[in-house]
């Protein structure tokens, strides 16, 4: 007589085998996802330090920024002008390792209230 279905120790197999490939599924899944939370937290201090870089560039030639009513200038401006130094004058974007960060572009104003400029992501 021949049975059909599964026994016991079938499903008790099953289980074991999809208990033991999650202990090694779920540490990675959740590694990848911190990575990913680590890559933009780091982003953004990159930009950032850019938009502090951008604001000293602006202080710096206040003048300008003031009698051209604001100036807008880019990552490649400050890398030109020795505030960021690259080793090959292209700076990538650690998010996807491939979009170059070069043309953040940063608007400069002037604040006539603190006689400075300060800065932002365009």
């Amino acid at each position: 007589m021949k049975k059909n279905g599964f026994t016991v120790f079938d499903i008790l197999i099953v289980v074991a085998l999809l208990a033991i490939t999650a202990l090694f599924v779920i540490p990675k899944v959740s590694h990848a996802l911190d990575e990913s939370n680590n890559k933009d937290s780091v982003y953004a201090e990159i930009l950032a330090n850019y938009l502090s870089l951008a604001e000293k560039y602006g202080n710096e030639k206040k003048d300008s920024v003031k009698e051209n009513d604001g100036m807008i200038i880019s990552v490649d401006d400050l890398i030109k002008a020795g505030y960021i130094n690259t080793y090959q004058g292209d700076i990538i974007d650690i998010r996807d390792n491939t979009t170059k960060m070069n043309n953040i572009k940063f608007s400069l104003i002037y604040n006539e209230e603190n006689d400075s400029v300060y800065a932002q992501v365009n």
